[in-house]
């Protein structure tokens, strides 16, 4: 990686080409992770629809922008005449890179579950935008299953539901696992290695984190925010009784490893799995409402596995939050009417 634009052919130098290095840098990294300036080429143009003058200024202007390639990620492509028989991009310069959501696959999932990689667990953690309000419903869980059903070289991932079931069985408000049994993958094969998945979504337990993917500008408040939501979805805000969750997490991470050395899965990670892994089953969608979760809100999954002391100060802390903010509200107020009284 830290050579990574250095120009090789078949993994060599070429003549009297030099190393390069500087480009192994984090934020060049994330920015390339994030590079979505091609969508918004596209959505500046669709938007002047109508405006023909402007339309032919803009599209003049952003073709350029775009055929230049200054709206993508471009890297030198460290395979180029490597392996040319198998390798579908021996033949690439340069490779383009942008962000994978535009191929609906916001979780990077696809580079983790190589087989090569003999990895056991994989954690997604979902605050994709794919409902109108802004949240999650297994999308690009979905995305990568289909890709794997359709790829070439045969690389196995977990069997998921549609999104449509994902909402409708609650699948997107709550951590589950998927491909459990090794079986239980697309293209299997005994002697390939598919991990285990475990999809954990955003979920409003303190903070409305479903914010725009273009929003650029977060305040304190609101970045704490964020921050503070992802570690409640993830611990799902500390409410499900007797470490339940930690247990069947530390199940799945071990599972594989079990699997391999012939070792019979314990009754308690059975019944972890029976509850927490998907089952594979499909429900009627056709009555399902669009999802739109309440902030401060427990999901059905967590309270069935809650004690009720927990969600008693659960729905205090709301409460509390509410009534402060309210009061706050009333106070700023209050000035208000003061200051214009004066």
């Amino acid at each position: 990686i830290a050579l990574v634009g250095t120009k090789l052919l078949d993994g060599q130098l070429n003549g009297t080409d030099q190393c390069v290095n500087g480009l192994d840098n984090f934020g060049f990294v994330i920015g390339t992770s994030a590079t979505l300036f091609n969508q918004g080429v596209i959505q500046a143009q669709s938007s002047l629809s109508g405006w023909s003058v402007f339309q032919d200024i803009a599209e003049n202007v952003l073709s350029d922008f775009s055929e230049s390639k200054n709206d993508v990620a471009s890297w030198r492509n460290p395979f180029y005449g490597w392996m040319n028989d198998t390798n579908k991009i021996s033949n690439v310069s340069n490779v383009v890179l942008v962000d994978g959501g535009e191929a609906l696959e916001n979780i990077p999932l696809n580079a983790h579950i190589k087989p090569e990689r003999q990895v056991d667990l994989v954690l997604g953690f979902d605050a994709s935008a794919d409902t109108s309000s802004g949240w999650p419903n297994g999308t690009s869980m979905f995305a990568t299953y289909n890709r794997t059903i359709n790829d070439d070289d045969q690389i196995s991932f977990a069997n998921v539901p549609t999104p449509e079931q994902f909402v409708a069985q609650g699948l997107n408000t709550r951590p589950t696992f998927f491909g459990c049994n090794s079986s239980d993958v697309t293209n299997y094969n005994e002697s390939r290695h598919t991990p285990i998945v475990g999809y954990i979504p955003s979920y409003p337990y303190v903070f409305e984190s479903n914010q725009s993917t273009f929003k650029l500008e977060y305040s304190d408040e609101e970045y704490i925010g964020m921050i503070n939501n992802g570690e409640a979805s993830t611990s799902l805000n500390g409410l499900v009784s007797d470490g339940e969750w930690k247990r069947c997490l530390a199940c799945a991470l071990v599972d594989r490893a079990r699997e391999r050395n012939g070792v019979d899965r314990s009754a308690e990670c059975q019944t972890c799995f029976d509850d927490w892994c998907w089952s594979g089953d499909q429900v009627d969608t056709s009555d399902v409402s669009e999802y739109e979760p309440d902030i401060n809100s427990v999901p059905q999954f967590v309270q069935d596995r809650s004690d009720g002391d927990a969600l008693i100060q659960a729905t205090n802390d709301s409460a509390s939050a509410q009534n402060l903010f309210s009061t706050t509200v009333l106070l700023a107020m209050a000035v208000i009417v003061g200051a214009a009284l004066l």
